[in-house]
Formats: structure tokens, C-alpha cells, sequence
């Protein structure tokens, strides 16, 4: 355990420091977050479909890349052509499924973008809209005094 503490603080087993750096306690060594309140925390049912429209476009467009390689290179490298089926068939999908990822990642994060984007503007509205109906409670209410 010393020896553990010494390596965390920067010390070396002969007792030079060079940096100090405290070792943590049971407390500051977290490495998860606290436990949230949150129950809910299942994705909305309309990004499946955007998940699997991007994953789909993306591993046509990286498939039909990949094709278009593997046709080229086929005749020109030999490499390429020494390697077995099974291995380029392994290329041909891992192609297609990194194609996949990033394109569904990309689609779900434009998903989110626009989440956010309309909360902020339904938000910007009702604190227009509760401005104004502020202001009209103000005037009706000068009104009544004046009369």
C-alpha cells in the first residue's frame, strides 16, 4: 500500500519527489457519477428509425466504396489478390458496418441537435408570450386604477 501511495504522489521508492500530488481518499477516488434521480432514461421511440435509416445509408454509401475498390484492386495489386475470400469479405463488412456507425451516429446527433434547437425556441416563446401577458396584467390593472 505504501508503494501504491508513493507511485500515486509522484514520489520514487528511494523518498525523491518529484511533483506532490495528495493520494485520494475513499471519497475523491469516484470514478462513476453519483446516482441520479432519473428513472426514465429509455430513448425516444423516434430515433430508432433515424438510427437505422443513417445506418442503412451509411453502409451503402461505405458498401458501394468498398466495392468499387475491391474491383479495382482486384485485377491491379497483386497483394490484394493473393488475400483469401474470407479475408475480403471480412474488409467488404467491416466497411459496410463502420460506413453504419458513423452514419447513424451522425443522424442521431442532427436528431438531438434539433431537439434541442425546438426546446430552446418553445422556451424563448413562452417567456415572450408570459412578457407579454405580463404586461397586458400591468395595463389592464393601471387602467382599472384609473378609472
Amino acid at each position: 500500500m505504501n508503494f501504491v501511495m508513493e507511485m500515486w504522489s509522484g514520489a520514487s521508492p528511494g523518498g525523491s519527489q518529484s511533483y506532490s500530488r495528495p493520494f485520494p481518499t475513499s471519497t475523491s477516488f469516484c470514478i462513476m457519477p453519483p446516482p441520479s434521480n432519473v428513472t426514465n432514461i429509455a430513448a425516444p421511440r423516434e430515433i430508432t428509425p433515424i438510427a437505422a435509416r443513417g445506418f442503412a445509408e451509411g453502409g451503402f454509401t461505405f458498401g458501394a466504396i468498398s466495392l468499387i475498390s475491391h474491383l479495382a484492386l482486384t485485377p491491379t495489386n497483386r497483394i490484394y489478390r493473393g488475400l483469401t475470400v474470407q479475408f475480403k469479405v471480412f474488409i467488404q463488412l467491416s466497411a459496410i458496418m463502420l460506413g453504419g456507425c458513423i452514419f447513424a451516429e451522425k443522424r442521431v446527433s442532427e436528431f438531438n441537435d434539433h431537439v434541442r434547437r425546438r426546446n430552446r425556441a418553445l422556451e424563448r416563446s413562452n417567456r415572450a408570450w408570459n412578457e407579454e401577458q405580463e404586461i397586458r396584467h400591468r395595463i389592464d390593472a393601471e387602467e382599472k386604477v384609473g378609472k
